[in-house]
């Protein structure tokens, strides 16, 4: 392919970050709930995955990844200057993730969704306030 710094030439006409971050280190703790460890009523504990990807010379990359029914949160520690490889390392780990899974890859739950949770505690507080207001009026009808 040529020297070194046809390389990062090369790759940085692709849209790449400079130096290649490799392909990491990846660690994977996809183990099943026991029930009667704990109270989980989804029956499922989270899969836990991190990675390290290495930038030569210029730092370290860090990932985690949680997956729980359906959904997967992302969590990433680098320095802001690795932003154009953050994104290939990223894309990486993710098809490692779910390249190598023993788990189905399934749909995410509507009900635990923010939105949903949201809403449920909006109808919860309108109750509230619907027996706040009938209180009040009793109050106010007694004071007359």
């Amino acid at each position: 392919m040529g020297n070194l710094a046809d390389s990062r030439r090369l790759r940085k006409k692709q849209g790449l970050y400079e130096d290649n971050p490799g392909d990491g280190e990846y660690t994977k703790d996809e183990l099943d709930y026991i029930p009667f460890l704990g109270n989980n009523p989804s029956k499922e504990k989270p899969a836990v995955y991190t990675a390290r990807f290495t930038l030569p010379n210029q730092g370290l990359i860090e990932l985690e990844a949680k997956r729980s029914g359906g959904k997967l949160y992302v969590t990433c520690l680098a320095d802001e200057k690795h932003n154009r490889a953050i994104f290939e390392c990223v894309e990486r780990f993710v098809a490692a993730i779910f390249d190598g899974t023993a788990r189905e890859i399934n749909e995410a739950q509507p009900e635990d969704s923010e939105l949903m949770k949201l809403k449920r505690q909006i109808d919860q507080l309108e109750k509230e306030n619907m027996g706040h207001m009938e209180t009040l009026e009793r109050l106010q009808d007694i004071m007359k």
